[in-house]
């Protein structure tokens, strides 16, 4: 079902609220166009519904920001609106760290941002998440590796563009595998992220993930693990593209047995 996104729409979404209803409309008058939300459209979210009060139509809420699965000229694309009571006073942040990464494989198109909106790529694919839960048992493990020597690649070169995601230690909801294949992960969600000279996005990864989910189904030894981060974290930018090869293969020998 789609909706176009008009101002009588707006009035229903924001339950009359004049701050949310001013954000909205600044949405519209910036992108100018006629936009359509498409509801009911997603398998792994919560879907559209309506209430006496307001009209909750987003693809899902986030801690700042309601998302939107919405159709401008008849293309698919992700919007993402400021809540009014959101603490974070600005998308603006984002935005910019989605443009320095436009050229990067790994992460979502950015086309138009602003403090109160981000219009990004819709990203197709399966979530990090999807994929742990086809493959965590004993049996079946061993095809994960693919999906982890492509994000394990992935983190490294966001680490050396010195882009701190903050949340990729549990990246179940913030890494989508575009077109369901093993070799593309997208990175999504850079809601909190910074620029920093000290990133350390693999670490996190390896210790909110791979050493407190995954260790017990792939029998890891975690004193490396941590050995591993703890020389990635004190190395500098080619010492690091080695560790980050070393703990692949340490991964792949241990994860095919």
């Amino acid at each position: 079902m789609l909706y176009i996104l008009d101002h009588r729409l707006i009035e229903k979404i924001c339950c009359g609220n004049t701050e949310c209803i001013d954000i909205y409309r600044g949405v519209l008058d910036d992108l100018g166009r006629e936009i359509y939300i498409a509801a009911n459209t997603s398998t792994y979210t919560h879907h559209a519904t309506s209430s006496s009060r307001c009209l909750n139509m987003y693809f899902s809420k986030g801690y700042s920001s309601h998302i939107y699965k919405v159709v401008i000229e008849n293309e698919l694309y992700i919007l993402k609106v400021r809540r009014h009571d959101s603490k974070r006073e600005t998308l603006y942040i984002e935005g910019k760290i989605l443009e320095i990464l436009n050229s990067w494989d790994h992460s979502p198109r950015v086309y138009r941002y602003s403090h109160n909106y981000i219009l990004m790529e819709f990203v197709r694919g399966v979530l990090f998440r999807e994929i742990v839960g086809l493959f965590r048992s004993r049996d079946h493990v061993y095809k994960i590796m693919p999906y982890l020597e492509s994000l394990i690649i992935a983190l490294c070169e966001l680490d050396s563009m010195n882009i701190d995601h903050k949340e990729i230690g549990f990246p179940y909801k913030h890494v989508i595998y575009r077109d369901n294949d093993p070799r593309k992960p997208v990175i999504v969600d850079f809601e909190s992220a910074s620029i920093s000279t000290n990133t350390s996005n693999l670490s996190r990864f390896i210790g909110g993930t791979i050493i407190r989910h995954l260790s017990s189904v792939i029998d890891l030894d975690n004193n490396s693990l941590i050995n591993y981060m703890r020389n990635y974290k004190n190395a500098d930018q080619t010492a690091r593209k080695r560790i980050c090869l070393d703990l692949i293969d340490y991964l792949g020998s241990n994860i095919s047995l």
